[in-house]
């Protein structure tokens, strides 16, 4: 796959870029990546630095947030039963889970359901609802969803059910261009117009974790529960994929600050301990972003894709320790399962791609009634990362086709499924995923449609990367990669910053990896050890740039390559021949190409 690189010019910057240096005592890799955020002076840079001291807003002044907590108020006052409504992902499953143990805490007769991925699908369902109702709750709290379910709630109050919506999606459109929402008795969702809350990017478990913090200011009663549940809105911010900005950057960093010191949930300290995202007792590691998204994160997932959410749910409800331990590692094999699948539809998914006319689409949407319902999601996500193309997964249910899309920069999906509306029976998402159900014969006229409709150039369906400046060699050094930790958590909006650099000879190569695809590679930079770099991704790129200059994909040393590179600044920490933890700089190679041959 083709890419383009923007390599933002220093020279524009080079005034307050040595300012910033200057000023906050930093490396030039640091100033660079402030500068491409914007920063242009040491007051802006420290206040980019300290997302302790980003301000959160008033929660209480959004919409109905009041109104809601009056009514719950009567349900706890009352003894009567709640419900709470949540989803089978990890931003719905610790959003219950903050829901659940707040409002038992405080005594109210609750309970939660989570609708069945496979059996009844996303969001409130009329069975459920009709369930819930005949079981003798009064009130349902929606939570990471409820937004879209205008039918669904208008059955709940014919039913004698208040409902109160606390979700994070867009309401639905109609004809007119406005928005649709549901008569429920209170609707709290920063995305819908009729909310004036300055920060619109929360997911559902921060959501709720704000909104409960608040609900204890306002009963007078210390939320004792705040450093436990900080962690699982952390968990929600990271994995949902929402923007980490703002009031989102302080939740997360301030939840990794709790889940490094000390882990309250007996289920979420199991679930650490059997899937070894904080390492080992010989070899701990700090948990961050990465072991949050990519290890903790898909195994609460999991539940909810091959087995049940309640799963992950009962795990971080309970303090039986044999329990937990039981769940905890049903959790982790689940996961491991899921990877599995995950990989075999993602390369089915792939050749049918490529051996069909679906490879010269501008929008991919692909049919195949052998993928995993439950990983439609993923595997769309891995063909956009290969194919760069807005993408829809779609696999065989009930009601004819259900999947998921992911979509590219500059492509909003939630926009493009609303202008086909009639085509589907349910669908719902953000501009850069979505969940859909649709009869089976329109899954020709939707690939059809959202192709005749794509205005996506040539151009904006090219891979694109920001380089935020070129480094020297001599930039790369242990204080330049320990400065760069100063921006986490990374995220979608605060991503890694890309660095470049020009004529670099490659010296050696060895490969890792199960599939032995991953690279470790020696760059030869006039040091007598060279900067060590890592690349994921690129196999086949990196046999072509080998083969030109006549070398075969094995082991080498002292070879003749020269590649212009970008990448990240990283810090590689290992144990030496002597059982020495060391640290080294590191570069994890993002994407590079041939270059013109240069000596260091």
């Amino acid at each position: 796959m083709t890419s383009n690189w923007k390599i933002k010019p220093s020279s524009k910057r080079k005034e307050y870029i040595e300012e910033i240096m200057k000023g906050l005592n930093i490396c030039k890799p640091l100033a660079l990546a402030l500068g491409a955020k914007g920063v242009k002076n040491v007051g802006e840079g420290i206040r980019l630095l300290n997302p302790k001291d980003i301000p959160y807003a008033d929660i209480t002044q959004m919409t109905d947030v009041k109104k809601s907590f009056e009514i719950i108020d009567v349900a706890i006052e009352n003894k009567q039963k709640i419900c709470i409504y949540g989803d089978y992902d990890a931003d719905g499953i610790t959003s219950t889970t903050i829901l659940m143990k707040s409002l038992s805490a405080l005594g109210a007769d609750v309970s939660y359901y989570i609708p069945d991925r496979v059996e009844e699908g996303y969001g409130l369902n009329i069975g459920a609802v009709k369930k819930i109702a005949e079981k003798g709750y009064t009130l349902i709290i929606t939570c990471d969803n409820g937004i879209a379910s205008t039918e669904e709630i208008a059955l709940a109050n014919s039913l004698g059910l208040k409902v109160i919506v606390y979700d994070h999606h867009m309401p639905h459109i109609n004809e007119e261009g406005k928005q649709i929402l549901p008569m429920a008795a209170a609707v709290v969702d920063a995305k819908s117009d009729t909310c004036n809350y300055p920060f619109a990017y929360m997911c559902a478990g921060g959501l709720c974790y704000r909104l409960m913090k608040a609900y204890y200011k306002h009963r007078n009663i210390p939320f004792e529960l705040n450093d436990e549940l900080l962690v699982f809105a952390a968990i929600a911010t990271q994995c949902d994929m929402v923007e980490i900005l703002d009031e989102n950057r302080r939740l997360l960093y301030e939840g990794l600050e709790k889940i490094n010191t000390k882990v309250t949930n007996k289920g979420l300290k199991k679930l650490i301990e059997i899937t070894s995202a904080a390492g080992t007792e010989d070899n701990p590691k700090e948990i961050g972003d990465y072991q949050l998204g990519f290890i903790i994160g898909p195994c609460i997932n999991a539940a909810g894709r091959l087995e049940s959410a309640k799963m992950a749910v009962e795990l971080f409800l309970c303090d039986d320790e044999n329990k937990v331990e039981q769940y905890a590692r049903d959790l982790f094999q689940t996961n491991n399962e899921r990877k599995l699948i995950t990989r075999k539809n993602t390369d089915e998914a792939i050749e049918a791609v490529e051996q069909s006319d679906l490879i010269n689409d501008r929008v991919l949407v692909l049919y195949d009634e052998t993928i995993h319902e439950s990983v439609a999601g993923l595997v769309a996500a891995r063909l956009k990362e290969k194919f760069y193309r807005p993408t829809i997964v779609l696999t065989k249910c009930e009601e004819g086709a259900k999947g998921s899309a992911r979509s590219i920069e500059g492509y909003d999906i939630f926009k493009a499924l609303s202008e086909n509306a009639p085509l589907f029976k349910k669908f719902g998402g953000h501009p850069m995923a979505a969940g859909m159900t649709l009869p089976l014969e329109n899954v020709d006229k939707l690939r059809l449609c959202l192709n005749e409709q794509c205005t996506l150039t040539s151009d904006e369906l090219t891979k694109k990367y920001t380089v935020v400046g070129l480094l020297t060699p001599e930039e790369i050094t242990m204080q330049s990669a320990n400065e760069m930790t100063l921006l986490k958590p990374y995220g979608k909006e605060n991503e890694k910053p890309l660095f470049g650099m020009l004529n670099v000879k490659l010296d050696s190569i060895s490969f890792m990896g199960s599939e032995g695809r991953y690279m470790r590679l020696r760059l030869c930079t006039g040091f007598p050890k060279g900067i060590q770099a890592v690349a994921f991704d690129g196999y086949e790129k990196m046999e072509k740039l080998l083969s030109s200059c006549g070398y075969t994909m094995e082991k080498r040393e002292n070879m003749d390559v020269y590649a212009d590179i970008i990448f990240t600044l990283d810090i590689n920490r290992y144990t030496d021949k002597n059982g020495i933890l060391r640290e080294a700089p590191q570069l994890t190679i993002k994407d590079f190409r041939p270059a013109i041959k240069r000596r260091y």
